[in-house]
């Protein structure tokens, strides 16, 4: 049954429903799976063609993108990807996806196809430069004049020519010609410039150029200095290409905190900036540094290799030039290396560091400030020390590769991948299947900006390459995969955050919530707090966690640690920061009732208080709140609705004029309704009341024949019965800013907000402003300013289940009945 159908079983019907041309219901089945489960890139795909089936562009662009993601596109993938940015108007990305159609030589079978889709965002024309053997081809697509002016450039030298028509270009352009020009001897780089987009334009020498005929190094002879003390021999090996700004503040920092202990090898790889090549040179001509330059660009794992075919002994250290190093870290790493000769490649945390990304897992953080970079490394280093912890693979924005290692396992070059993306990744698991350990030195932290350097054609490469690990390595990622879910890294992130100086815990205001989880609640920390410059302190217990605090500080410095009340150390944490941050004001959002060990806290900082009252449940026997509101300063209602009841409530009570939220939806012009059109299903939360109502509404269009289907848009608990009723379709987790361009999609009538009666705000509420069909919800709270169209159907907010289903049948066949009155917001007119 569909209730109970896998991702193979969805996938399948997915594909009869698109063969029979029924691609409203085979959306529908391969979107649920692509919500439920984690989809592959072929499942993207289908539904990215039944996206663009149903005229939902932006969508299909979306799901190729994410598709290519995960699997490299072939030929077709490419020409997919180009046709859905050309559809959209995107031409610089349109024509980035044509470059590798119309410059690979063994795709000439898309080249007129191509030109087809690319005249939409191309109507002047278009050109591209082919490099094969010692040949410059350039082809040229035009419309217009009969001739075209190009200018052509060998290392800078410019020679210009008309080029006059050839023949009609391809039926699309109204000339087409193409000129070979031979390499010129000696030239390092070709390029071409043109009045219509011209790609491939620039070229660096053939290939069958020799490499040792294309490096020059500068001051050599410091590689061969005696090192002091004994010590073993490091040498930071930094490729460099672009962002003379990153690269200058990587090397700085490297020469600062490096000197005496490692040489330091920087490989210019053919940079495009003269700017970087001259800085580079000079540094070298003072002695910090040897240089090697490169004449033909060829990738960080490229330039990595020239740095070895001079360095031939000691450990090595791979290091992007788009870091920043604190002091310290040659010995961090160096004793991290060598406290097991197991470890063959050791990556220290960094804010973006993927595996290793700190203070927040696994995600891209802001960039540290050299000042607070310090900070997090001297706390690093108290807590962890040389501590070593295994993770999948090993990551070069930093890698220490000890000579061991290096010499067991080989070089990095490999010819199944591309251009020196993942090629660190690729070493660092050949390590592995020959015993050596990759280790992550949590006892030291380096900034990393990321794609400072390689960033122009990367994503190509990236992709393609991605799959070559994937295809060689099966096993990495379920091993990430149980990295991740386990968390290894988690105790030591922790322990830096806990061991923060106390100038980090500075704070302007101390914010106290309690609350679900993923509960939303950032816009109205902001309205309350404004503009608090010295930063503020999240104290968080999450719902049904009463003894646990979530604390994020917000500042110079974001991050989050949790602690546990119930144990000793963590409270006398939480204690020593309350009383540390120094807010001048604090803040309670009540969504529910805040916890004691919350209620300590805002007591002991004896400072003003506002309250924020978001949820119905937290005026209901409710004391903490009762006391907190009768001290306020001053009171927050979420919506005008509990404003009106903390007016009548407590009359003297010092409630703010204007509300947090208001919602200004703009209704339905026109009822949208239609016998046959799906119900959308919006449920706020995923519990036991959004599940009765769907389940009720199910039943009901059941029992009065009603063909309509349910498309529930949203996450809800134990959707498999509700499917099995079978006019109900859940499609799982759905963000708001999606609800709008989904009911499009699906062509739906009506949405029916499921659950969510009591709520005072929504953070979600805003974004369904934009839903442009009739909506019936319980009209309580917040919600009663959704439901105000003359098509709308307000519900009694104590409903049952069953009279609400009722209610909202009536209200649809009502308005999709053109000879029956229109239901205003639940009465006749």
């Amino acid at each position: 049954m569909l209730a109970d159908a896998n991702q193979s079983a969805l996938t399948a019907m997915a594909l009869d429903a698109f063969r029979a041309g029924h691609y409203q219901y085979a959306l529908a089945l391969i979107d649920r799976s692509c919500r439920t489960f984690a989809p592959a890139a072929e499942h993207l795909r289908l539904r990215a063609a039944l996206r663009h089936r149903l005229g939902d562009a932006a969508g299909s662009y979306d799901d190729l993108q994410a598709a290519a993601q995960m699997q490299p596109p072939d030929f077709q993938g490419h020409f997919l990807l180009m046709g859905a940015a050309a559809r959209l108007g995107r031409r610089d990305e349109s024509l980035a996806y044509a470059e590798r159609l119309l410059t690979a030589a063994d795709a000439a079978a898309y080249t007129r196809r191509s030109l087809r889709v690319l005249s939409s965002v191309c109507p002047e024309g278009l050109g591209w430069c082919v490099l094969a053997g010692e040949t410059v081809t350039v082809h040229l697509y035009w419309n217009g004049a009969p001739s075209l002016r190009i200018e052509t450039f060998w290392d800078g030298e410019r020679e210009t020519r008309d080029i006059g028509r050839r023949e009609r270009g391809a039926h699309v352009f109204d000339h087409r010609a193409v000129v070979e020009l031979p390499w010129r001897p000696g030239a390092a780089r070709f390029s071409a410039v043109t009045s219509v987009p011209l790609l491939g334009g620039r070229i660096s020498a053939p290939r069958s150029t020799a490499e040792g005929e294309s490096t020059e190094v500068v001051n050599g002879q410091l590689l061969a200095a005696p090192v002091a003390g004994g010590v073993p021999r490091i040498t930071v090996v930094i490729p460099v290409y672009r962002d003379l700004e990153a690269t200058v503040a990587c090397l700085e920092s490297v020469v600062r905190h490096s000197a005496g202990r490692a040489s330091i090898v920087v490989v210019d790889d053919a940079s495009p900036e003269p700017e970087l090549s001259a800085y580079v040179v000079r540094l070298a001509e003072t002695g910090a540094i040897t240089c090697i330059r490169r004449r033909q660009n060829g990738g960080f794992i490229a330039a990595v290799e020239s740095a070895l075919d001079i360095v031939v002994d000691g450990d090595i250290i791979l290091l992007n030039s788009d870091t920043v190093v604190p002091a310290g870290w040659l010995d961090v790493l160096t004793a991290v290396a060598h406290t097991d000769e197991r470890i063959g490649t050791v990556t220290p945390l960094s804010n973006n560091g993927e595996l290793t990304s700190f203070p927040e897992p696994f995600v891209v953080n802001p960039l540290p400030s050299d000042a607070v970079l310090a900070m997090l490394n001297d706390a690093a280093r108290s807590v962890n020390g040389n501590d070593a912890i295994d993770i999948p693979n090993g990551i070069g924005f930093c890698m220490y590769i000890k000579r061991r290692c290096l010499d067991s396992v080989g070089r990095f070059g490999e010819r199944y991948l591309s251009h020196g993306y993942f090629e660190d990744v690729a070493f660092s698991l050949r390590a592995d299947r020959q015993g050596f350990r990759n280790v992550c030195a949590t006892g030291l932290v380096v900034a990393h900006r990321g794609s400072a350097s390689y960033r122009q054609s990367k994503r190509s490469f990236v992709l393609r390459n991605i799959g070559e690990i994937a295809r060689r390595y099966p096993s990495l990622s379920a091993r990430t995969d149980w990295f991740v879910a386990r968390d290894t890294l988690k105790p030591a992130r922790e322990r830096i955050l806990k061991a923060l100086p106390d100038a980090a815990w500075q704070a302007q205001t101390a914010v106290f919530v309690s609350a679900a989880a993923h509960t939303p609640f950032d816009r109205a920390v902001d309205n309350l707090c404004g503009d608090d410059g010295a930063g503020r302190i999240l104290f968080q217990s999450p719902a049904g966690h009463p003894h646990v605090i979530v604390v994020t500080m917000t500042g110079a410095f974001d991050f989050s640690v949790a602690a546990d009340w119930l144990n000793p150390d963590d409270r006398a944490f939480l204690t020593r920061i309350a009383g540390l941050c120094g807010a001048k004001k604090s803040i309670c959002l009540l969504f529910a009732e805040l916890p004691p060990c919350l209620l300590d806290l805002i007591g002991q900082l004896q400072v003003p208080c506002e309250i924020a009252v978001l949820d119905e449940k937290a005026l209901l026997d409710n004391p903490s709140a009762t006391a907190l509101l009768r001290h306020a300063e001053r009171i927050h209602a979420g919506c005008e609705s509990a404003a009106a009841i903390l007016r009548q409530s407590a009359p003297d009570a010092p409630v703010a004029t204007a509300p947090l939220m208001t919602i200004n939806r703009q209704p339905a012009e026109t009822p949208s309704v239609t016998q046959d059109a799906p119900i959308a299903i919006l449920p706020l939360e995923p519990g036991i009341a959004a599940w009765r109502d769907v389940e009720a509404l199910g039943l009901e269009l059941h029992r009065r024949a009603d063909r309509r289907e349910l498309i529930v848009m949203g996450t809800i608990m134990n959707e498999a019965p509700l499917m099995r009723i079978g006019n109900i379709m859940s499609l799982g987790e759905v963000s708001a800013g999606e609800v709008a361009d989904l009911l499009k999609l699906y062509h739906c009538g009506a949405a029916f907000i499921a659950g969510g009666s009591h709520r005072f705000y929504d953070e979600r509420l805003p974004a369904l402003a934009k839903v442009r069909v009739p909506v019936a919800a319980r009209s309580a709270g917040i919600l009663a300013e959704l439901v105000s169209g003359s098509t709308d159907l307000a519900i009694e907010p104590k409903a049952t289940p069953r009279d609400a289903a009722a209610a909202v049948v009536s209200w649809c066949s009502a308005v999709a009945a053109p000879d029956e009155p229109a239901l205003r917001n639940g009465t006749d007119t």
